[in-house]
């Protein structure tokens, strides 16, 4: 199963109360396209305490937003669901938009 996000707006001016949502799974994910999307999304996805990807095995990502998100690949909490990856496409991001919001 393949799952493209595109949306450019910060889930903070959606919505920002994160303490009440329960982990999300899954299960038969196998590709995810956060290519064009507000690193928010990076965020969610990648986090394990917010989303388990047991499956994912291809990752197309813009790559600025990536070592953000990853701490320059050092976090722990985004490791567990990137584990499995045998495929990944980084992407550089063209337009400004995509960089605007960093953690």
């Amino acid at each position: 199963m393949d799952l493209p996000i595109i949306n450019f707006t910060s889930q903070s001016q959606i919505s920002n109360d994160n303490r009440l949502n329960s982990i999300v799974e899954y299960p038969y994910l196998i590709s995810l396209y956060l290519g064009k999307s507000h690193i928010d999304y990076m965020e969610q996805f990648l986090n394990e305490t917010k989303t388990h990807l047991t499956r994912l095995t291809e990752l197309i990502v813009d790559y600025d937003q990536l070592t953000v998100v990853t701490d320059n690949f050092t976090r722990d909490a985004t490791r567990l669901n990137c584990a499995n990856v045998k495929k990944e496409r980084l992407e550089l991001c063209l337009f400004s938009c995509c960089n605007v919001v960093m953690f």
